[in-house]
């Protein structure tokens, strides 16, 4: 599967065209998967199987984007609040757009 991108939290999304082998039973067709430079909750080399879509729940684990940058977080969206919070309530500033869910961490041993 390639890589559609390495997140560093914050920084543009870095574009590596590389392709990385993952089990078939974990990822559907539809979903990307990115690698982590650096993020909450993460560890450098994850890599994150992402379902595509533009809306989330509130606490939902997400990649989204401010602008060019890339970020991962928990999407908030309760009393007419649209943010991302990393680190458990520390609030992310600005208009983010969800890029997608996390739906899987696979982490290298």
């Amino acid at each position: 599967m390639r890589i559609h991108g390495e997140i560093d939290q914050g920084k543009p999304l870095f574009k590596t065209g590389e392709s990385v082998l993952i089990p078939s039973e974990v990822l559907e067709d539809h979903e990307l998967v990115y690698r982590v430079r650096r993020a909450p909750e993460t560890e450098p080399g994850d890599l994150l199987i992402v379902e595509p879509r533009v809306v989330a729940a509130t606490g939902e684990f997400v990649v989204a984007t401010r602008g060019k940058t890339a970020f991962v977080g928990h999407w908030w969206a309760k009393h007419g609040r649209q943010e991302l919070r990393e680190h458990g309530h520390e609030t992310l500033t600005g208009e983010f757009h969800i890029v997608g869910a996390v739906n899987l961490i696979v982490r290298r041993q």
